[in-house]
Parts: structure tokens; C-alpha cells; sequence
């Protein structure tokens, strides 16, 4: 009917009504079949550090206490190290290294693995049809890594950002959250390709070159909010895990749009 902390009660004179000191607004709680990460996604939420658990007449049948909550909480996240780690989704988040055996090892890791091989080879082979640009500039090479990498590590730190949102606040507003994100992106972008663009100039690089380097990671890491948001919220509207689209699914397209973008500004630039 209500909510009384321990507090509130050992402040009110013994023989008040309990009707005249509870709380009945406010009160949070859950179904006895609700979904374990629920009730501790609402106690993240509303601050609880008791889940009252009511069934559909709204009797109360007991509670999730604060460890309870933890121990949930532990669980669902180490489920989502996996899930982020490129592990199989079926692997328990129960078994360790040390517990499972060698072929269970393997065969949860080796299919993401060769997922990756194969975008590998797709970049090289896309890559071997700029041949002659790096012939004639073989310093373009050099800062491949350095493309990917950027790119790589903003969209990996959006997916973060939208695993957990999309986990700790059901009603998301994702238009007001998709604009600000990106507003976040650029701001990002610029900085990072000002700082490349001012080392260049400062070093004396060739003015081309720093002009590539500067649009490209301008261009890379806006184009990682592709991976970084519209991938996770694409999943989520399939209704399936968005942590799958993290770790190596999400690496390897943005790789491929990085360098695709890379080389094809420095093709334009250079070739003038």
C-alpha cells in the first residue's frame, strides 16, 4: 500500500497509525514473473534498496533486498562483458576460463574470430585497389591506424553509453538522444582532427597530407555513430540484445567505412 523507511519509522511516536506515515506515491515494484534485470534496472533507477514484489491484485508477496539486487546486477553485467567481448550469447555467465573446457573455449570465440578474418580480408583487398595513390605516397599508409583506430574507439565508447541507456531507461527518447549524441560526436571530431591538423602543421607535414588527415577523421569518427548508436538501436528494435552488436560485428564495418572514407578523400585530395 505504501513505502516507510526504517528511518521514518523510529521517528514517529510508537503508537501512530501506519495509514497516517507511509508513502503512497512513488511506490515501484514488480510482478513475481518480471524479469529479474527489471527489478534491478528499477531499483538503479529510483534509487530503491528494497523491489517490492506485488502480484496482479497488488498483494504483497516479498521483496528484493539490497544484495539480492547486487547479485542480479553482477550477473546481467558480466553477461554483457561477454556479450561486448564477442563471446556466443549462449555462453552462461557463470563459466570461466578455468571451468569450461577447451573446445567450449574455442568454439564461443572462434566464430566472431572468423567473422573479423573475413571483414580483414575484405579491407585488404579494398585497400590493394588504391595501390598506385600509395605507390606515390607511401606515407598515407602510416596513418591508417591511426583512422581506424579513432573512429573505432568513439563508437565503441557510444555503444557503452547505449547498452547501458537503453538498459536503465525503458522509455528512451531516442530522436532527443540520437541529436544530442551526435552533437557530442562532433564536437569530438573536431578537436581530435584540430589537434592532428595543428601537430601537421607544426611538424611542416605536406599541406595535402594534413588536409586529408584532418577531413578524414572529421568524416570517420562522425560516421561511427552508425556503429556506435544506429546498429544498438536497430538490434533493440528486433527485439534482440544490443550488446551483440558491440565487440567484433560493430569493429569490422567500421573499420571497412574508415579506411573506404580514408582513402577515398585522400584519392580526391592527393590526386589534384
Amino acid at each position: 500500500m505504501g513505502i516507510l523507511s526504517l528511518k521514518e519509522l523510529l521517528r514517529v511516536p510508537p503508537d501512530t497509525p501506519l495509514g497516517k506515515v507511509i508513502h503512497h506515491r512513488g511506490v515501484h515494484a514488480v510482478h513475481p514473473l518480471s524479469d529479474q534485470e527489471k527489478a534491478a534496472n528499477l531499483a538503479l533507477t529510483h534509487d530503491l534498496k528494497v523491489v517490492p514484489v506485488l502480484d496482479e491484485e497488488h498483494r504483497f508477496l516479498g521483496a528484493l533486498t539490497e544484495d539480492m539486487i547486487l547479485s542480479i546486477l553482477h550477473k546481467e553485467l558480466r553477461e554483457d562483458i561477454l556479450h561486448l567481448g564477442g563471446v556466443l550469447p549462449r555462453m552462461n555467465g557463470l563459466d570461466t576460463v578455468l571451468k569450461i573446457s577447451y573446445f567450449r573455449a574455442v568454439w564461443h570465440r572462434l566464430p566472431w574470430l572468423f567473422l573479423g578474418l573475413l571483414g580483414g580480408i575484405i579491407t585488404a583487398h579494398y585497400i590493394g585497389l588504391f595501390e598506385r595513390i600509395l605507390d606515390r605516397n607511401i606515407i598515407l599508409a602510416f596513418f591508417i591506424p591511426l583512422i581506424v583506430y579513432m573512429s573505432s574507439a568513439v563508437g565503441t565508447q557510444m555503444q557503452v553509453f547505449v547498452i547501458r541507456d537503453f538498459a536503465l531507461v525503458r522509455s528512451l527518447e531516442f530522436r532527443r538522444y540520437f541529436q544530442k549524441e551526435c552533437l557530442i560526436v562532433l564536437i569530438l571530431a573536431l578537436i581530435i582532427s584540430g589537434v592532428v591538423v595543428a601537430a601537421g602543421l607544426f611538424l611542416k607535414w605536406d599541406t595535402k597530407l594534413v588536409a586529408v588527415l584532418g577531413i578524414s577523421l572529421t568524416v570517420t569518427i562522425l560516421s561511427s555513430i552508425f556503429t556506435g548508436i544506429v546498429i544498438p538501436y536497430l538490434f533493440r528494435k528486433i527485439g534482440q540484445d544490443p550488446a551483440n552488436a558491440s565487440g567484433p560485428i560493430a569493429t569490422i564495418i567500421q573499420d571497412f567505412i574508415s579506411v573506404a572514407i580514408y582513402l577515398g578523400i585522400a584519392s580526391i585530395i592527393m590526386g589534384l
